[in-house]
């Protein structure tokens, strides 16, 4: 998130200035992560899924917020769950496109 200085912080940032568009408004994919934007605010995501279990690490660079979930169970969002955590307001259509 920016927070800390590290020896990484370069090679970091670089998984998130390169960026492709994706079929998705307001969603580019950069290096192994999506990068969503609404209303002002940019959240840097991933999320996983096997075997019925699912993930999602999420942060945004702007507010310095960020939110892990982990469920072991499918039937629930957790890109959703952890968006809401880091932003009530924010919103993501369309991305069933995605994966």
């Amino acid at each position: 998130m920016g927070r800390r200085q590290t020896p990484l912080r370069a090679a970091i940032s670089k998984l998130t200035a390169t960026r492709r568009r994706t079929g998705v408004a307001g969603t580019d994919v950069g290096l192994g992560w999506f990068i969503s934007a609404d209303h002002g605010d940019e959240i840097v995501w991933k999320s996983g899924l096997t075997g019925g279990y699912t993930s999602n690490m999420a942060f945004s660079p702007v507010s310095h917020r960020g939110a892990i979930v982990l469920s072991n169970e499918h039937r629930y969002d957790p890109i959703g769950i952890s968006l809401a955590l880091i932003d009530s307001n924010f919103r993501l259509s369309g991305l069933n496109r995605l994966f």
